[in-house]
């Protein structure tokens, strides 16, 4: 008891060898960029910054505890991708210890705690919360929800109601859906938790999560005014047929967490006739079935795959990016999981009071490789998060066809000033995906490209580039424009003229090839 102490430090020392080069990454242009790198509401820990935090959505999430957290950061070094993920990888860490202490005062067992509370710090499927900046709130309000459960837990130990932990729990409860509105079924996870501890389920018990009940309606109407204007691709019935596949997805990836991605696109119609959607339906339907029947004699199984459910039900009808839909998403796994860490902890507890000394020390060592092969697969996928590059090669060798992550490729080069790369992934994603955004975006980029030919006096090469723009995009006068001007640089007086007249059709108010114009006519 007296070197618990070393079991923080432990976990500390993990999450450095593990996650510690992520400090190191950059920020990616997925959701970085706008909640972050160009949301002035983050700029500091000012009076009015603080206000716009609480009185608005970002963009359509309600996450005002994780702004505040970006504004004190912005405080200390600026906008730094290194702080942020520092504070990612401390608030990583909380949560595994907080998962130690939940299945610790569930079981009783100390060996088993620290090794769910490891299998927590080091599974891949967390990899994306811990390094992804943007996945603060995923973080945040899972350090909360966990800190509600083992207060919940503390004061409800041996039936006993203390309210001081109980009000410590419900606080906790209410800064975890400020800082991220998906934790709102807590309540139901509780009552599981009283379901199958020896407190039982009672009328009592019931009323006791009134409090909690009042503050998830609260943030539940609080999201739903978030999503007004969110224009929806789904129907429900679609987002229902789609529930299962994204459950048994997200399980198979926690028993075997392999070809993990930042994007998981389902790029077919959503019919129940699909094998790919019915399979899982059937299978779920098959896990669950026998549990259900059985759930007195499987109380702690039941238990754990009951909050897994309860706590993925919010992130389910998210199956939507735009106009395209997702399997899943890794991040949304992220409290869930403590489901089915204490499925497997009660799991263990079985199989250890059944087996030899010997038989032990041989479990002992294989939950150390588990641990460590764990860890080494999640180390593999924290280089792939370097920055935006990196993210979506990763992407793209999982799925080729991923126009968005071509798109996003663009995008990144663009910021960079390597224009002919970013048209590149722009042509590659309107191949796969052909819109008039695509052709935009590609325009865009030989427009850069042409402007930086031309300024190295090269307007032969840039004429070329241009052309292929204004035929991208025919309604672009600054295409035009610089079109013309490398024509009147070659010579070619008559060509020149041309553009510059439909320069300034396209936009009157363009006074300088209005300018160049009258010039070339004299």
């Amino acid at each position: 008891m007296q070197k618990f102490w070393l079991i923080p430090v432990g976990f500390a020392l993990v999450m450095s060898i593990v996650y510690g080069q992520t400090i190191r990454n950059d920020f990616i242009n997925l959701d970085d960029k706008p909640l972050i790198v160009e949301n002035k509401t983050v700029r500091g820990l000012s009076a009015e910054n603080v206000r716009k935090a609480f009185t608005s959505f970002d963009p359509e999430l309600y996450i005002p505890l994780t702004l505040l957290s970006y504004q004190a950061e912005y405080e200390i070094a600026g906008l730094s991708p290194a702080l942020i993920h520092f504070d990612n990888l401390v608030l990583h860490t909380a949560n595994a210890l907080l998962v130690t202490v939940i299945i610790f005062l569930l079981l009783q067992n100390l060996w088993i705690a620290v090794f769910c509370g490891l299998l927590f710090a080091v599974h891949p499927q967390n990899a994306e919360a811990v390094l992804w900046a943007s996945a603060r709130k995923d973080l945040l309000s899972a350090f909360f929800c966990f800190a509600s459960i083992a207060t919940y837990l503390l004061a409800t130990r041996q039936g006993n109601a203390d309210n001081r932990w109980k009000t410590l729990s419900i606080t906790l409860f209410a800064l975890g859906l400020l800082s991220k509105v998906s934790i709102v079924l807590l309540p139901i996870a509780l009552l599981l938790l009283d379901w199958q501890r020896p407190r039982r389920l009672t009328k009592k018990n019931i009323v006791d999560k009134i409090p909690y009940a009042v503050l998830s309606l609260l943030f539940t109407v609080i999201a739903i005014v978030g999503k007004f204007g969110v224009i929806a691709h789904t129907t429900t019935m679609q987002k229902l047929l789609m529930a299962p596949k994204t459950i048994m997805f997200t399980l198979a990836h926690f028993v075997f967490p392999h070809r993990l991605s930042l994007l998981y696109p389902f790029g077919r119609e959503i019919s129940i006739t699909d094998p790919g959607i019915f399979m899982p339906m059937a299978l779920l339907m098959l896990l669950c079935g026998p549990i259900v029947i059985n759930r007195r004699g499987t109380k702690m199984i039941t238990t754990g795959i009951g909050i897994f459910l309860v706590m993925l039900v919010p992130s389910l009808p998210n199956i939507e990016r735009g106009i395209d839909l997702y399997v899943a998403s890794d991040r949304y796994a992220y409290v869930p999981s403590i489901g089915l860490l204490l499925l497997a902890a009660s799991l263990l507890r079985l199989l250890r009071e059944k087996i030899t000394s010997k038989q032990k020390t041989a479990l002992t060592l294989g939950a150390l490789v588990l641990i460590t092969t764990l860890g080494f697969l999640t180390h593999r996928r924290s280089l792939t998060w370097k920055n935006s590059q990196t993210v979506y090669a990763s992407v793209l060798e999982l799925y080729p066809d991923s126009y968005v992550a071509h798109s996003n490729l663009g995008l990144d080069a663009l910021d960079r000033n390597e224009f002919e790369t970013a048209a590149r992934e722009f042509r590659l994603a309107g191949e796969i995906h052909p819109t008039d955004d695509m052709k935009i975006n590609e325009s865009i980029a030989l427009n850069n490209l042409g402007t930086l030919l031309m300024s190295k006096d090269k307007c032969k090469e840039a004429i070329s580039m241009f052309v292929r723009a204004a035929t991208l995009n025919p309604t672009a006068s600054d295409i035009k424009f610089n079109l013309g001007v490398c024509y009147e640089q070659t010579g070619e007086r008559g060509m020149a003229l041309e553009a510059f007249e439909e320069a300034v059709r396209l936009n009157p108010e363009d006074s300088e090839a209005s300018k160049k114009l009258r010039l070339l006519k004299n």
